[in-house]
């Protein structure tokens, strides 16, 4: 089977006929294979892109704002992952586990906002990229806290007073997950 190479003139072509705005030029017939592409590309490429990111830009500032992630932010992001399902991306449900673990640990360490959008963001990238995400991101928060506590030293002689202030950490994984998303998917 050979596979034929889409150019931008044939994915022109294949909107202007999905949509039928021709405005009266003439236009060649698209390829098959240019119109099946832009059939799908809502399904498969724009649209979860921008949905996830906008998804996670949401619990960002919910997280900053408010300190809390809401649930049904995080179960759009699974809904995301749902579009682009294959089976394996449900191990990458098995990210939230270290958040859980810390939790279960240490009460009031760990928000449950953040084990859900782990979960859900894993479902999306499945465990490999995910597993980038979430090192990039934890890595991000990592590299925030040292300098905040390296600048208010500075400018306070002391840091006793960071000890006691929590970090949102949905700012920070959503970094790390958006670049493990644009990157590696």
């Amino acid at each position: 089977m050979q596979s034929e190479v889409l150019n931008f003139g044939d994915i022109c072509r294949g909107i202007s006929s999905i949509v039928r705005i021709n405005d009266g030029e003439k236009c060649s017939r698209p390829s098959p294979n240019a119109v099946r592409k832009c059939l799908t590309m809502h399904a498969h490429g724009i649209a979860p892109a921008v949905l996830f990111s906008c998804l996670l830009l949401a619990a960002s500032l919910w997280d900053i704002r408010k300190r809390i992630i809401p649930d049904s932010i995080c179960l759009a992001i699974a809904v995301v992952g749902l579009l682009t399902f294959r089976p394996v991306k449900l191990f990458g449900m098995l990210l939230g586990l270290p958040f859980l673990i810390a939790a279960l640990i240490k009460e009031c360490g760990m928000g449950g906002g953040d084990i859900n959008l782990v979960v859900a963001c894993g479902l999306v990238l499945g465990f490999s990229t995910g597993s980038v995400g979430f090192v990039i991101g934890l890595l991000a928060a990592l590299m925030w806290h040292i300098i905040t506590r390296v600048v208010h030293k500075r400018e306070q002689g002391s840091v006793e007073t960071r000890k006691t202030s929590s970090l949102p950490l949905a700012p920070f994984l959503s970094i790390g997950f958006m670049v493990a998303y644009t990157t590696l998917q």
